[in-house]
């Protein structure tokens, strides 16, 4: 109990865990080629795209416009796509990054709260359920949904008390950009603006969700003239 509670020990055996955990996942990626889940290979597509200066498909005839797909996930991919081009495991990489750092999120979140039994049994279910073995090593969307709607979550708890105009400007961007990468996102906005307008803060709540729909309407409308 004692080696558990003392905060540099704790912190170091995260670290080993998420460590072991990396090595785990590594073994799940020959099962994610590009192409395995469909939408893998279009991201990839859309990645490359952008550093073009489109967001086309350039695997068919003339490019037509990417109407069928969100932009947020190809945008964060195209890093990757451009330090090493036409590398499958370096994309996929990234998916291992998000996935890591998700654990580690819920660690720094939720392990003061739960304390060291239960914050070990939150980690140990969220590492090795078989979604997140599914797409840690996959070209997915899902692994850097999960970061950023848990990295939005740790924001929230930790500007509670000094929301400031320009954090939460930043804040509703980031619940726009959410919904860029998933369509799900919107329920993540809708969550916090719902909550905030409870606790009586309207300003901040309808400047969240303008800011969110911004987001999602910019795409919309950039599909809708497209198509």
């Amino acid at each position: 109990m004692r080696f558990t509670a003392d905060p540099t020990r704790r912190r170091l055996l995260i670290l080993l865990g998420l460590a072991l955990t990396g090595a785990l996942y590594l073994r799940f990626f020959h099962y994610a080629y590009a192409g395995y889940y469909g939408d893998d290979a279009y991201y990839i597509i859309g990645a490359r795209s952008l550093l073009q200066g489109s967001f086309s498909f350039l695997n068919r005839p003339e490019a037509p416009p990417i109407l069928q797909y969100w932009p947020g996930y190809p945008l964060l991919l195209a890093p990757w796509a451009a330090l090493f081009p036409g590398s499958l495991p370096a994309l996929q990489a990234s998916s291992l990054l998000f996935t890591l750092s998700s654990l580690l999120l819920l660690a720094s979140s939720f392990g003061s709260r739960l304390g060291p039994p239960g914050s070990a049994f939150l980690l140990f279910l969220c590492a090795f359920n078989p979604l997140t073995l599914a797409f840690c090593g996959s070209v997915m969307a899902e692994p850097a949904y999960l970061f950023l709607s848990l990295w939005t979550l740790k924001l929230a708890q930790s500007w509670e008390s000094r929301f400031t105009r320009g954090k939460s400007v930043l804040f509703g961007l980031l619940l726009g950009f959410c919904i860029l990468v998933r369509p799900m996102g919107l329920a993540l906005a809708c969550a916090f603006v719902l909550s905030r307008w409870r606790e009586g803060d309207r300003r901040r709540a309808f400047l969240w969700a303008a800011l969110s729909a911004a987001a999602a309407g910019a795409w919309w409308l950039r599909n809708s003239l497209l198509s």
